[in-house]
């Protein structure tokens, strides 16, 4: 039987022309590992339309899995635990132009929401793989934490906060976004295949609080 992975890529950001995280989605998407098909789809970075967007791809796609990716600085994937009832956007603009300074996401919302995944086989299987890979616990307080919250905020309302294995990673820069060298890169086909790795362990593992 086949099953489906959501995967999310976010678009340009922050004056930057491209992302890898959208490039990666739109690479992957329609593949197949371990019989799960990846649905790639692009979010776009607007602070009133995330939520919109994820709980009608959620709908729409109704996945077995999802994977949500971003771009952040940092020399390796970053496997991210916790998603944060908190956004603060002050000195980074969504596209849309709005500044968020400091407040919940949702204030009927828990504080905090955790993935399902046990992430420390993740991480091992990453650098077992020769992949540079963490386990972080603080995605930020921009768009990415936002639409992690966000979808587990909707998974929980739909009751399938504990049946849907979810995570969001975040992903380096590119080479090519970073000429001048003064911030750490990955290779694409390398991030390519970290999440290549991430699909395959998490289509084969249980949800592990």
């Amino acid at each position: 039987m086949t099953s489906q992975v959501l995967l999310t890529g976010f678009e340009p950001f922050g004056g930057r022309d491209i992302n890898p995280s959208q490039i990666i989605a739109n690479k992957l998407n329609a593949e197949k590992i371990n019989h799960t098909v990846i649905i790639g789809r692009t979010i776009k970075l607007e602070f009133n339309k995330i939520r919109e967007q994820i709980c009608s791809l959620v709908d729409e796609i109704d996945p077995d899995y999802i994977l949500l990716s971003g771009q952040a600085n940092g020399n390796s994937i970053s496997l991210e635990k916790i998603a944060l009832n908190y956004v603060d956007s002050r000195g980074h603009p969504y596209n849309c132009g709005t500044i968020v300074k400091g407040q919940m996401i949702d204030e009927n919302a828990p504080a905090a929401y955790f993935s399902n995944l046990n992430l420390q086989e993740f991480k091992e299987r990453l650098q077992n793989e020769g992949i540079p890979a963490r386990i972080s616990y603080f995605a930020g307080t921009f768009g990415c934490n936002q639409l992690y919250f966000e979808t587990a905020h909707y998974l929980h309302f739909l009751g399938k906060i504990s049946r849907i294995p979810f995570v969001f990673v975040h992903l380096p820069l590119l080479p090519s976004q970073a000429l001048s060298g003064e911030k750490p890169t990955m290779s694409l086909d390398l991030i390519i295949r970290g999440i290549r790795v991430i699909i395959s362990e998490m289509t084969r593992s249980p949800q592990t609080f």
